[in-house]
């Protein structure tokens, strides 16, 4: 939601590809939104199994469903993932204020 609230009105989502591997901290997405165009880094390394093709003709999903309808790549990492992860409820802890 910080990100979110950041940037604004998403009019443009750039997806990765499904079987791209990838590396944790790596720019394997886009957003483009009213203010700005901003990378999506992978949190994980691994491989992409899925991509939200929907986002192509809404990508302002990402705005109104961002935890259901409007999700963006879903990742299958290896080993450990290569970062330390943390969830939804600590991310908003980490974001407030």
């Amino acid at each position: 939601m910080f990100a979110q609230d950041a940037l604004g009105d998403i009019v443009y989502v750039k997806l990765p590809e499904v079987g791209q591997e990838v590396g944790v901290g790596e720019s394997i997405a886009e957003v483009e939104s009213t203010k700005s165009v901003s990378d999506i880094y992978s949190p994980l390394t691994g491989k992409i199994t899925a991509v939200n093709d929907s986002l192509d003709q809404a990508p302002e999903l990402i705005n109104s469903s961002p935890y259901e309808d409007g999700w963006i790549f879903e990742i299958a990492f290896e080993g450990d993932g290569g970062a330390d992860t943390i969830s939804a409820e600590e991310y908003e802890e980490l974001t407030r204020g």
